[in-house]
């Protein structure tokens, strides 16, 4: 995806054909996003990684919330998509932050739904 910023990703992928769709079903459709952000695949690909996050975005639900929250924790995003990741995920947990501070606040509520016994075997 050639854009220079996540608002441009975020043009470029409402454009595509059948994202519009997808997001008017609503949650209906939450668990098929969240089936997306776990395949390698998808992961492996930067556009579909940014269509995937996009409809996260615009599709907050529990599952996507802690689909990301394992990325998220796991480092996984890069560039744009780290962007589009933090505003997912935060907007999935329904917690609001200052835009600059999305991705250090995103990392720093997902590791709060981490479970304890997961956090203590990392250090």
């Amino acid at each position: 995806m050639l854009a220079s910023s996540p608002a441009a990703a975020k043009k470029i992928v409402e454009s595509l054909p059948g994202v519009r769709e997808l997001v008017g079903l609503g949650t209906d459709a939450g668990t098929s996003v969240a089936d997306l952000l776990q395949k390698e695949e998808v992961l492996n690909n930067k556009l579909l990684t940014s269509i995937a996050l996009y409809l996260a975005w615009r599709i907050p639900t529990e599952q996507t919330k802690e689909a990301l929250a394992r990325l998220i924790i796991s480092r996984r995003f890069r560039g744009i998509n780290s962007q589009l990741a933090a505003e997912a995920f935060l907007t999935s947990a329904g917690i609001q932050v200052p835009r600059e501070d999305f991705i250090s606040a995103a990392l720093r509520e997902a590791q709060k739904l981490e479970p304890k016994d997961t956090q203590k075997s990392k250090r």
